[in-house]
């Protein structure tokens, strides 16, 4: 894969060339770095796309750096590549492996260190890293799942609003202080209400309702066009709403 900075990455090369000629010891990656533990050697599948495919950052980067941006981001791994890229993710993608022979590459910032390599990843593990959930339950409004949005319309278009510091229990407040027995979050800040859920919209596995909350890192809040939907239970009845249970009730 094309690195992030093609300037550094002939920097990293050039502090490569000159550690192997004036050290005889190669640079090594760091055993711990607080909860953070080195996990191995990964490969990048350049076809496929980023083994580590969340947040990114380039520059005068080292272990504890990136381990520290990955922290910032909230995700579990860390990875850093060609002397001076730091990747973040969930878990490795595109059928990435560990075990991989070529991280040998120092760090650009840090010599002793190693940086992964050309499409070879140096990876650390937050071992304390709670992942994010969709929120099942809150205040008597059930999840009915990720659904994606209508093709014409709105799957709840009632009324809506989008705020930076957006959490599931703040949507539902709102919607339920407002009379609406659905509501559902999407793309992590927006906020839909509704009495009826628009004909159009179609459930879906619930990782395709992967953003993170706004305001909550550890929750989800929908996605591009897919919003996690709640029903009030008090009033949304699968026996009297048939359509609605043939839907979205799966029991």
């Amino acid at each position: 894969m094309q690195p992030l900075s093609t300037l550094f990455f002939l920097s990293a090369l050039a502090v490569g060339l000159v550690s192997a000629q004036s050290n005889e010891t190669e640079p090594i990656p760091v055993p711990s770095i607080g909860p953070w533990l080195y996990k191995g050697c990964a490969n990048e599948v350049p076809p496929l796309g980023r083994t580590l495919n969340g947040p990114s950052v380039s520059g005068n980067i080292t272990a504890e750096s990136c381990a520290m941006f990955c922290t910032n981001q909230d995700y579990p791994l860390a990875g850093l590549e060609y002397g001076v890229e730091c990747y973040c993710g969930y878990s490795l993608q595109n059928g990435a492996t560990y075990n991989q022979d070529g991280c040998n590459m120092p760090c650009f910032a840090k010599p002793s260190e190693v940086c992964g390599g050309h499409d070879r990843l140096t990876v650390y593990e937050n071992k304390d890293f709670v992942f994010p959930k969709i929120v099942q339950e809150f205040d008597g409004y059930k999840t009915l799942g990720c659904h994606t949005e209508g093709i014409t319309e709105r799957t709840l278009a009632e009324y809506s609003f989008v705020d930076p510091e957006l959490t599931v229990p703040l949507c539902i407040d709102t919607c339920n202080s407002k009379g609406y027995k659905y509501a559902g979050v999407e793309y992590s800040t927006e906020c839909y209400c509704a009495n009826d859920i628009s004909a159009q919209t179609t459930q879906v596995p619930d990782d395709q309702c992967n953003f993170k909350c706004a305001g909550d890192k550890k929750t989800f809040c929908g996605g591009p066009d897919r919003l996690v939907v709640y029903a009030d239970s008090a009033k949304v009845n699968q026996y009297t709403e048939p359509r609605l249970a043939k839907r979205f009730y799966r029991y």
